[in-house]
């Protein structure tokens, strides 16, 4: 799971803290966005996830009903 978190004139944000729960196992993984906005959870287990997204100043973003297949890639682009 990778994509980029955008502010709403499209710039960037980085420090962005992301978190992706497993719906079925509640088991969650943390990253946060790059000096670019870029976020890559790797080696996520397959099944349906939770997104979350937050950063100081900005309104957080919650995308439900994310699936991630096994050995597949999944990209989303949030916007704070």
């Amino acid at each position: 799971l990778e994509g980029s978190v955008l502010d709403p004139t499209n710039a960037p944000l980085p420090g962005a803290s992301l978190r992706a729960c497993h719906v079925d196992t509640g088991v969650e993984q943390q990253v946060q966005s790059d000096r670019n906005g870029f976020y890559r959870f790797s080696a996520l287990p397959a099944g349906r996830y939770e997104l979350h997204a937050a950063l100081t100043g900005f309104s957080p973003h919650r995308r439900t009903e994310v699936n991630i297949s096994a050995g597949s890639t999944e990209t989303i682009h949030l916007s704070l």
